[in-house]
This record gives C-alpha cells, sequence and structure tokens, in this order.
C-alpha cells in the first residue's frame, strides 16, 4: 500500500500533471515573511511558500495531504488556506488519509475538487473584492445588520 493511497494517480489519470512538494523550486523561493504564522521547521515554510506560489500561478492549484488534521496539521492547513483565499481566491483542497485502504471517498472528493476548478476556470473566478461584498451580504441578511 502506498502512504499516499497512490493519491498522484487520480490526478494524472484524469490529464492533470502533479508536482511534489520537493520538485517544486518556489517551495524553497517564496517570501513567507507576511503570513500569520511563524514557522521554525522548514517543511512548514515550504508548505506555506508553495501555497503563496500556487496562488500566484493561475495555472496551479494545492492539495495539501495531512494524517490526522489536528496539531501542526491544523495550524498549518489554516494558514496555507488563508494565503491561498487572500491571494487569489482559490480553495484549498485538504484530503485526510488515514491507513485505511478504501478509495472510494479520496476518488470522490478528488473529482469533486477537479470539476469545481475546471468549472471555476471556465466561469471566471470571483474578484476578492466580490467575495467581501458577498459576503458582507450575508452577514446584513443573517444578522440584520453588516459587520
Amino acid at each position: 500500500m502506498f502512504i499516499n493511497h497512490n493519491l498522484p494517480s487520480y490526478f494524472t489519470s484524469m490529464g492533470i500533471p502533479v508536482l511534489s512538494l520537493d520538485s517544486y523550486a518556489a517551495s524553497r523561493t517564496e517570501n513567507v515573511d507576511e503570513t500569520r504564522m511563524e514557522t521554525n521547521v522548514t517543511f512548514h515554510t515550504r508548505m506555506i511558500a508553495a501555497a503563496i506560489a500556487a496562488a500566484s500561478n493561475p495555472n496551479l492549484e494545492i492539495v495539501q495531504i495531512v494524517s490526522f488534521g489536528c496539531g501542526h496539521d491544523a495550524v498549518i492547513s489554516d494558514e496555507m488556506a488563508r494565503e491561498v483565499k487572500n491571494r487569489s481566491n482559490k480553495e484549498l483542497l485538504v484530503l485526510k488519509l488515514d491507513e485505511g485502504e478504501s478509495a472510494g471517498a479520496l476518488n470522490l472528493r478528488v473529482r469533486s475538487f477537479i470539476e469545481t476548478v475546471s468549472a471555476v476556470r471556465k466561469n471566471g473566478r470571483p474578484a476578492a473584492e466580490e467575495r467581501k461584498k458577498t459576503k458582507k451580504y450575508f452577514i446584513q441578511k443573517k444578522t440584520g445588520r453588516a459587520k
């Protein structure tokens, strides 16, 4: 059994190339000084840098594989998602994998992510300003007042 459940093959079988963190040079060169998280571990810094680089490139999306989603994983996932959303209005796909061999749910999440990305790229991604207006509208609608 593969530790990553052979996840890259889910993407490559649909014609989507996959770059690992180790093969992506920007994960070593991107400036992470403006993030909220202090990173003392090289791997964490590279994960945040990869998220920033993917957000800056309209041809890239980012998928994070975690084992538990708690502890360091949770903090890194939250910061990666925030950076990606704020910089590009993209979404981070976080896949929590365990030692189980069930591939059905993983396949469904990957396919849904790919379909969502395809639809957004076809129809255009709303700008961050538009997203803020929409968020303000929903706050107003729910509470009766805007924050």
